[in-house]
């Protein structure tokens, strides 16, 4: 549709005069095409042609003009509304100074509705503050401005039902909306915008709407506050949207195609409501989205319409919630602080990174409900900073991980009142993220959890009635060396034990020791010296040395009516030692092969 596609033949003329008689009668034919040479310019003077005082209507309605010279209203209260049908703007069509209040029509929805109609430029300027919506249908437009102008409610609010209205419409070459207010700004239903500079600066709006609408230049969204709701829907857009410093309550992002992608950039802020949702959006390039600010709600719906790369950067965010299926979207966190985060019903396909992501909340939680977290990568990521982990049913042995801060044991729950459950559960989370990092190449984080599989399968031995019994003491005797991890435990409880059969094995043999109640404190005192002297000491030491003879400890021989006995507590005591030894070796291996 181009502006120039008109014909002057066939139109009847009509002198200005003509014309405000036609307005008064709401004189204009259906089968009739008007032309009008002059300018038309209408000021205080003529506000009874236009307003309901001289005339019985509930609106004006202009049909089939072709305006050759500009059209202007200035310093009006026009109480009646106007719908041009198949008009022709050649040049200018301007508000001025205009107001429209104490309305007369109740029916009419609108204050200017342009249907059908070409249009070089239409300005509404000057303070100007309309009560009804102005509306564009199934029109052309080269160049929309509005400027320091408000289009809301008789008292002043913003309501949805008022504002600019663009539908089924094709803006050529720019759009400027300035220090504007508005109660909505839709533009909907097969829209084309094909302006080189659509601009939105320093405007009021509750809510922008863009739905179903192809838009080709540039888009910038500068130092406004939008009330309620930033709302895309099916639209595509060929060039990279910019919103820049300007508040947001709500963004919802829904089946778009973004060729170059979206950026949002934002000065430092506290939101209390900040709620976003991006559902089946394509980003050919990036979305960028950076600032200091809080976000209450933040929703990813995948679907395998979602496609590109989206990142976040420097925010903070109350809750991430993630669901469906994403096949070809790489979404990236950086420098995140995460309060609440929630997988569920989630499949990753491709690829999600949190990069230098934790929470500094008391209250906080991460949780994998029903989900597959495919090549989820993790870069210094605090897992201990959330108070509550929470995984069930979920798959998480391919996730990649990198200058990590695990979770303790504690910080992991479950929904699950059966203790059984719940220690099976934790078994193989813990069994997933020791696969998943043994492929990583990670070694050493693998065996803490290698550490903690085997703890919490020996509490689930403890809970069950079909465990063996055998598989539960094996179970035992590692932890002395906390399955692999601790020697120095292992040691110091080898020390411990070798203590009680040094009691056992040496003392009630030994020709010093008289076994009576002590009747004085130098009783006591001589009975510590033999236990503690360098004699006894020597004697515990030997203990500790599996290939020692038994005729070292205090003369013993094969003569002695106690040698079976004797040789029994020995045989067992160098098993336990044995034990004992072979958990400190393992554990001093910790780090070497599997």
């Amino acid at each position: 549709m181009e502006l120039e596609s008109f014909s002057e033949e066939g139109r009847i003329v009509l002198s200005k005069e003509e014309f405000c008689e036609k307005v008064k009668n709401n004189d204009f034919k259906d089968n009739e095409n008007y032309i009008i040479q002059e300018e038309i310019s209408v000021h205080k003077k003529h506000k009874d042609i236009f307003n309901g005082n001289s005339i019985i209507l509930k609106s004006i309605e202009i049909k089939n003009v072709l305006f050759k010279e500009n059209v202007s209203f200035q310093e009006l209260n026009i109480e009646l509304p106007f719908k041009f049908i198949n008009c022709i703007f050649s040049k200018i069509f301007s508000l001025n100074q205009i107001i429209n209040q104490n309305t007369i029509s109740t029916e009419a929805h609108y204050f200017f509705y342009f249907e059908s109609c070409k249009i070089k430029l239409f300005s509404l300027l000057n303070k100007s503050k309309i009560s009804k919506p102005i509306y564009f249908e199934n029109s052309f437009l080269e160049q929309l401005s509005i400027i320091d102008s408000e289009i809301v409610s008789d008292s002043g609010l913003f309501e949805y039902q008022i504002g600019l209205f663009i539908k089924k419409t094709e803006v050529k070459n720019q759009i400027d909306l300035i220090k504007s207010g508005f109660g909505v700004i839709q533009i909907y239903d097969n829209s084309i915008i094909n302006c080189n500079s659509f601009k939105i600066n320093n405007v009021n709006i509750l809510d922008l709407e863009f739905t179903n609408s192809s838009f080709k230049g540039d888009i910038e969204v500068i130092n406004s506050e939008i009330t309620k709701t930033l709302y895309l829907y099916d639209n595509t857009f060929q060039e990279r949207p910019m919103i820049l410093n300007t508040t947001i309550n709500q963004f919802n992002c829904i089946q778009n195609e973004f060729k170059k992608g979206l950026t949002f950039h934002f000065r430092e802020r506290n939101y209390d409501t900040f709620d976003m949702i991006l559902l089946s959006s394509k980003f050919l390039e990036p979305f960028y989205f950076e600032g200091k600010i809080l976000i209450k709600k933040l929703l990813f719906s995948f679907s395998s319409k979602n496609e590109g790369i989206i990142k976040f950067s420097n925010i903070k965010v109350n809750s991430l919630s993630l669901n469906g299926v994403n096949n070809d979207l790489l979404l990236i966190l950086k420098n995140t602080i995460l309060q609440n985060i929630e997988f569920k019903d989630f499949v990753n396909k491709n690829s999600l990174m949190f990069q230098n992501c934790q929470t500094i909340y008391k209250e906080s939680s991460l949780k994998i409900i029903d989900s597959d977290l495919g090549d989820t990568k993790f870069n210094d990521f605090s897992f201990k900073s959330f108070k509550e982990i929470q995984i069930e049913n979920s798959f998480i042995n391919e996730i990649k991980t990198s200058n990590v801060e695990w979770f303790e044991d504690e910080q992991l729950t479950t929904n699950s009142e059966d203790a059984f459950k719940t220690q099976r559960n934790k078994r193989e989370i813990y069994k997933q993220l020791k696969q998943a990092l043994e492929s990583n190449g990670n070694k050493i984080d693998s065996l803490l959890f290698k550490s903690r599989e085997k703890k919490t399968y020996q509490e689930e031995l403890k809970l069950s009635n079909k465990a063996k019994y055998d598989d539960r003491f094996i179970l035992w005797v590692g932890s002395i060396n906390n399955h692999g991890q601790s020697w120095l435990k292992a040691l110091w409880i080898l020390l411990i034990v070798n203590f009680l059969f040094y009691a056992i094995l040496i003392l009630p043999f030994s020709k010093e020791f008289t076994f009576s109640f002590a009747e004085n404190w130098n009783d006591l005192e001589s009975s510590f010296h033999q236990v503690f002297n360098t004699k006894s000491w020597k004697l515990y030491f030997q203990l500790l040395n599996p290939t020692r003879k038994l005729s070292t400890l205090y003369g013993f021989t094969d003569k002695n009516s106690i040698t079976t006995g004797v040789v029994i507590l020995d045989i067992f005591q160098r098993l336990v030692l044995g034990i004992f030894y072979f958990q400190i070796i393992q554990a001093f291996r910790k780090f070497v092969g599997k």
